[in-house]
């Protein structure tokens, strides 16, 4: 019986990897307009992160907070590390923004922070960003006056959020001087909580330059998503512009494996699955008049719920990391350390010219590889996973294992 019922769950899984998983033909079906997948994006962007990555969090940093509350030698700090794509910013401040313990302040000195342009200024900008915090010892570290064991619950009422750590370094000569600041001002400061988010590379990058994972006890991983938390994530947010298309449950209906096959590709990443997800909507020819009839009511009557047009999901799948150069890899390992990173400091990281680099930065950007939001870089969640595989295999360093 066992056999049967393996034997059948296997071919339904190879049946959704050969064949399209909607019960319509492809000859009926179209990709959904440009407009329509950027007012999705839009509507993600805005929305709360996935419920499950707040739920995570906030079993892990709860109970740090109580320790150091309570404890006079207990860390005060606690860092969640991310894939590079991953928002870790936005998911902190979804995870803090209604903390429970009203007795608790949480301040966000960093919520803008960028690299200045000119690097060494790093360490300055910090600390003016601290400036509007007194409390916040900043300079003369070593004379600072540390609360007694008698009286320290007093002075414990306060959490920091470093949104972006990847945001306050550069990988070059004196470029992580800044951090060696930071790791100082935030040990001297044990009266504050230190909430830090970063992306994995960036913090294996620190790791092996600085020996950074030394000085923070608490550090924590955003878990992987699976199916059912990245259906209660994004169905709802489709369903304020669109209905979707929802599998027959009574039925061997392929589309059942469809949410399955989305958190596999994308590793449990949440910036991964919803690109997937927005490339695999298709919608009925048919329905192009109505698609358009929601274009304009939405730029006729923005804040009037729409009538929502029905949509399809396909077969989900990545596209193909296309053949890279030497100089291109050396390119997109900089940009995964940082995130997002300007042309200059990109250049800068590298030792080149921004000229000589220009040139494999628009053919990265036009194979879909990089992204270029506000003057800066970033590399497209489609291409993530497959990319550090490709740096891996060509010796380049991506974790601490690598």
């Amino acid at each position: 019986m066992s056999d049967i019922w393996f034997k059948s769950i296997k071919n339904k899984i190879h049946s959704w990897f050969t064949q399209p998983p909607s019960s319509e033909s492809d000859e009926e079906l179209m990709p959904i307009p440009d407009w329509l997948k950027e007012e999705l994006q839009q509507r993600i962007n805005n929305s709360p992160s996935p419920q499950a990555y707040q739920t995570h969090l906030r079993g892990a940093i709860s109970p740090a907070i109580e320790s150091w509350k309570t404890e006079f030698n207990a860390p005060n700090t606690f860092v969640c590390l991310a894939p590079t794509i991953e928002p870790v910013g936005k998911i902190l401040h979804d995870t803090l923004g209604d903390w429970d313990d009203i007795s608790l302040k949480i301040i966000t000195p960093f919520q803008d922070f960028e690299r200045p342009a000119t690097i060494r200024l790093t360490t300055k900008k910090i600390r003016q960003a601290l400036d509007s915090y007194p409390d916040i010892k900043n300079t003369d570290l070593d004379d600072l006056h540390v609360s007694s064991a008698e009286d320290f619950q007093d002075f414990r009422k306060t959490v920091v959020v470093i949104p972006s750590l990847e945001q306050c370094f550069l990988r070059c000569i004196s470029g992580w001087d800044s951090i060696e600041y930071f790791r100082e001002i935030i040990t001297k400061n044990s009266h504050y909580f230190w909430v830090i988010g970063a992306s994995q590379a960036a913090w294996n990058f620190l790791d092996f330059v600085c020996q950074i994972s030394a000085y923070f006890e608490i550090i924590e991983s955003l878990p992987e998503l699976d199916d059912e938390m990245i259906c209660d994530w994004l169905t709802p947010i489709a369903e304020t512009l669109i209905s979707l298309d929802e599998p027959d449950s009574s039925s061997n209906d392929l589309r059942q494996t469809y949410w399955d096959s989305i958190a596999h590709q994308s590793s449990g990443s949440s910036r991964i699955a919803q690109y997937i997800w927005l490339e695999s909507l298709r919608m009925h020819k048919q329905t192009e008049e109505e698609v358009q009839e929601l274009r304009t009511q939405l730029s006729e009557t923005p804040a009037k719920s729409p009538s929502r047009v029905l949509i399809h999901p396909d077969k989900p799948k990545l596209p193909k990391l296309p053949i890279l150069t030497n100089l291109d890899r050396y390119l997109l390992h900089g940009i995964l350390i940082h995130g997002t990173i300007n042309r200059r400091h990109l250049a800068q990281t590298l030792g080149e010219s921004e000229s000589q680099i220009q040139a494999r930065i628009q053919w990265l950007s036009r194979q879909g590889v990089l992204e270029s939001r506000c003057g800066s870089l970033s590399i497209h969640p489609l291409y993530y996973d497959q990319l550090t595989v490709d740096l891996s295999q060509n010796n380049f360093f991506i974790n601490s294992n690598s």
